[in-house]
Parts: structure tokens; C-alpha cells; sequence
């Protein structure tokens, strides 16, 4: 777990300094997380990664007295006091049977180059299955795994097959996939709701792109002409190979999705007001 970027972190939900940052002050228990990106100051889809770290604490069965508005106001003050432009926040929840606190701090970024988004990355799939998809919960022991692997294989990304051999989604994004003018994402109970994920059904919708939802086999690989990642970091980020299998990184589906995106991001970072979560 990396230490804090600037000159303050979020600890126990005040503000601290990071110099006196240390993962061994974090109490025992289950840590369920948001990484958020920051533009020009603005914390993106802010609502959306709230309600999904507050929906992770109902779903793993955990009970919190952190609210909306405390952790709108500790990420305000975090992003002000550290005159935060860009980059991304982590921010967590520990929950146990004695304490709930909240940690939010400035953590290192790496966004893909122009060139990764023109000539897309290289991935490889790997048989992993999230115990509850839809919770985002850390675990470190199998987030050391699957960076070594990545690293070793010089890959961007490890998508994960269940059970029943279906790909659901990658280590720390969700998958597309186009075929003809459709688009395409394994459902959405088989994967964590991402957030870039939902915009990108809603920029299909708009535009009268067919989607559908719908499992994903190892079999089905072959089939698709175009695959994207999507992610808080990666936002639309188009994948040219999958163990063997290669794909096109121009496609005209894929260009429009990517464009109508970042304008949202530019249309958000421009109606944003803190005063809304007061």
C-alpha cells in the first residue's frame, strides 16, 4: 500500500500530516476502498464513488457511521490543502466489530500514454473469481500476485475467468467488447459496477449503440473484432491482444464512446460545486 503523495493525508477522518503516515496505525478489519481521479481540482464522479464504497460496506454485511457529507467534506479538505490539480485518491472505510474509520490519501498515478491508446495493450487472461464482485474490497496478498505476474509478462492488465470459464472482468478494470455495431460487457452481477462502466452504457444508449450484457466464454474470444478497457484511470483504453487472440484498435463505436466520454469529463469538471454536498 503505497504512503501519501504532497504534505497531508486523511486519518480517522481528520487531517494529518503525511510525515507521520503509517499503515500500522490503521486499526484490524475490512478494507473497502474507491480510487477517484482528480481534474483541475474536481473530484470525478464523486456521488458515484460514495454511493459505491457506502453500497460495499452494505454488501459485505458491515455497518458504518461515516455518512455522504463527511466524506464529501474530508476529500474536499484533503484535495484544498494539498492544492490537489491532478492525480488520483484513494479513500477507505476499515470496518470491524469495534470501529469504523475513514483514510483518504493522495496516491501515485500512471495514465496511458497517446501511444497505449492508439495501439492499444496486451493482456492475458487468468483463472481468478472475486468471492463478491460487486464489493470493492482490498487484498493485498492477491494484489502482490497479480502485479508480479503483470510486470513479469510486460502485460497492462490480467482479465479474470470464473468457475465456469467465462470471462468476467480485469484485476482492476471492467471489459467491452464490439462485434459488427454492438456493444458488448459480461453482466453486470459477474463484475464490480465501475463507474467508467455505467457512463459508457449511458454514452451507448444516447447514441444508439446497441448493448447487451452478456456472458463472456474463453470459446468467445475469437469472436469480437474490437476490446476496450475501462477504468478510472485507463477511461477508454483499447486492448490488441488477449493470449493469442489480436483485435483491432481503430473502430468507429469504440472512437465515439471515447469521445463522448471525455467531453462528460469536461461537462462534470465544469458544473462541479462543492456546495452540493454540504
Amino acid at each position: 500500500m503505497s504512503s501519501p503523495l504532497l504534505n497531508y493525508y486523511i486519518g480517522d477522518s481528520k487531517l494529518l500530516r503525511s510525515s507521520n503516515f503509517s499503515t500500522s496505525n490503521f486499526p484490524d478489519g475490512k478494507i473497502l476502498y474507491e480510487i477517484i481521479r482528480v481534474i483541475d481540482g474536481v473530484p470525478i464522479f464523486l456521488e458515484e464513488h460514495i454511493s459505491r464504497l457506502l453500497t460495499s460496506v452494505i454488501e459485505s454485511k458491515s455497518t458504518s457511521t461515516i455518512d455522504r457529507a463527511t466524506i464529501a467534506k474530508t476529500l474536499h479538505l484533503l484535495i484544498s490543502q494539498n492544492k490537489l490539480s491532478i492525480g488520483n485518491i484513494r479513500f477507505q472505510i476499515i470496518v470491524s466489530d469495534s470501529t469504523n474509520m475513514f483514510f483518504a490519501w493522495i496516491v501515485p498515478h500512471k495514465y496511458p500514454s497517446r501511444e497505449l491508446y492508439e495501439m492499444g495493450v496486451k493482456t492475458e487472461t487468468i483463472n481468478i473469481e472475486r468471492i463478491n464482485p460487486n464489493i470493492k474490497a482490498f487484498d493485498s496478498k492477491l494484489k502482490d500476485q497479480l502485479d508480479e505476474i503483470r510486470k513479469q509478462n510486460n502485460l497492462y492488465e490480467l482479465l479474470l475467468i470464473d468457475g465456469n470459464m467465462n470471462v468476467t472482468e480485469g484485476s482492476k478494470s471492467n471489459i467491452f467488447f464490439i462485434k459488427g455495431t454492438t456493444l458488448y460487457s459480461p453482466p453486470l452481477n459477474q463484475v464490480l459496477p465501475g463507474i467508467t462502466r455505467k457512463m459508457i452504457i449511458k454514452i451507448a444508449k444516447e447514441n444508439d449503440i446497441e448493448f447487451v450484457e452478456k456472458v463472456i466464454t474463453l470459446n468467445d474470444l475469437n469472436s469480437f473484432a474490437s476490446v476496450f478497457l475501462s477504468g478510472t484511470s485507463p477511461k477508454i483504453l483499447p486492448i490488441n491482444r488477449i493470449n493469442n487472440h489480436t483485435y483491432q484498435t481503430k473502430n468507429d463505436i469504440m472512437s465515439l464512446i471515447s469521445k463522448s466520454y471525455n467531453k462528460t469529463l469536461d461537462e462534470y469538471v465544469t458544473s462541479f460545486k462543492w456546495s452540493n454536498y454540504e
